[in-house]
């Protein structure tokens, strides 16, 4: 597997503010769990406060959608941008979509959205994750902080490697990205934070 040339890229006003409620409310109305992730010696730890300081790397409000209005709205300007962007994914399958809800304080630390391992490739039918994108469901004026980072790698000279910044976005933006970039979602400080999360699976990279 080779690195693309882009990381990323900002669709901005993408999604009609009509759909973006419409998905907002349909999430709410879901039944939610808290989503959170742990390193793998989770086990060891005894103190469920003391394993979320020490081992997470996620906390947030997770709800699962499929509808296919949804689908219809985003998928045509996935394909838009895999063609536009040189990425040329093989896809076969786009998972659920993932409703999250950031409140004060949550976050998504560094990761990336491709999975790793044979257990979990053969899980998922020898597919992997190749494209990820994340619409933002509210306006920036309504929350602080949680703005979208992503690492941009040099792959002559890793010590140049960058991070950069995706902030104020208006609802209806789609972000779009390979799922093998690494990124995040900072803290959020003030407000809520809504979004939605899809990926596209293909075959398991070459």
């Amino acid at each position: 597997m080779s690195i693309k040339k882009y990381y990323y890229c900002v669709y901005e006003n993408a999604i009609p503010e009509l759909i973006c409620d419409q998905i907002f409310k349909q999430g709410l109305v879901s039944k939610g769990n808290i989503g959170t992730t742990y390193s793998s010696n989770k086990d060891l730890i005894q103190d469920p406060d003391k394993l979320k300081k020490l081992y997470a790397k996620r906390d947030s409000n997770i709800a699962w959608l499929r509808f296919p209005w949804i689908y219809k709205q985003i998928v045509p300007i996935l394909n838009h941008a895999m063609e536009k962007f040189e990425w040329n994914f093989e896809i076969s399958f786009i998972e659920s979509c993932q409703f999250t809800i950031y409140n004060k304080g949550q976050y998504y630390g560094w990761h990336k959205d491709s999975y790793t391992g044979e257990k979990i490739i053969k899980e998922n039918h020898g597919r992997n994750r190749k494209l990820s994108a994340s619409l933002l469901l509210n306006d920036p004026e309504e929350y602080e902080g949680g703005d979208l980072e992503f690492i941009v790698e040099n792959e002559n000279n890793p010590i140049t490697n960058k991070v950069e910044r995706i902030t104020k976005n208006k609802k209806g933006t789609l972000i779009i990205f390979p799922s093998y970039v690494y990124h995040q979602v900072l803290p959020v400080t003030k407000g809520v934070r809504y979004s939605l999360v899809i990926w596209c699976q293909g075959k398991e990279w070459k």
